[in-house]
């Protein structure tokens, strides 16, 4: 993105702020966009340059074009001296944000992790095998006490993962009548699972 279309997309965007730089011009107020722009203009590769050194090239086009953003919304006042350290010292200030940030995204995303595995690892292999036979229990339980078309429908849709479209089609009845056999069935055993506690 060049600096002439970054410029036209933040004056639209922002409100515009009236900065008295000596640095842009010293007789005439510009806009804090203008003066933005006109430092990125002259820094703006030595910029991207210490933003690349430290992270990646999308990273730091990112960062690169977020500082400045961050600048047309602030008052900037810049004297001649000291523009490019200025620039130098929000670049490496943003860098360390940015690493920081990271890092703390990285470490929630192990710690959910972490949780995750060791939710998963802490079912012992005695119960993993009781909920596969309660659950070889329930389609017994399917096929004993539904009607056989309901219980066919219901078997087709947990034990062998089908879609309504594909039950449908293998037991050749419509969606719609899978759609209901499988609402009736559901409520069939949630009632046989009541009367039987």
């Amino acid at each position: 993105m060049s600096i002439l279309t970054l410029y036209k997309t933040v004056r639209w965007q922002h409100e515009v702020k009236i900065v008295t730089d000596s640095y842009i011009n010293p007789g005439k107020a510009k806009s804090n966009v203008e003066a933005v722009a006109e430092m990125f203009a002259i820094h703006g590769d030595f910029l991207l340059s210490v933003f690349k050194k430290e992270v990646s090239d999308h990273d730091a086009r990112d960062l690169w074009q977020n500082l400045f953003l961050t600048l047309t919304t602030r008052s900037t006042p810049v004297n001649r001296k000291n523009v490019r350290r200025f620039l130098y010292q929000a670049a490496v200030h943003d860098i360390i944000d940015f690493k920081r940030r990271t890092r703390l995204h990285e470490k929630k995303n192990n710690e959910y992790a972490d949780i995750a595995r060791r939710t998963q690892s802490s079912r012992s292999p005695l119960q993993q095998l009781v909920s596969i036979e309660s659950v070889a229990e329930a389609f017994k339980k399917i096929e004993e006490n539904l009607p056989p078309t309901i219980g066919q429908v219901i078997l087709h849709k947990f034990r062998k993962q089908l879609s309504h479209r594909q039950i449908a089609k293998k037991m050749n009845i419509k969606k719609q009548t899978v759609d209901t056999y499988l609402s009736v069935g559901t409520k069939m055993l949630v009632q046989l699972e009541g009367v039987k506690k």
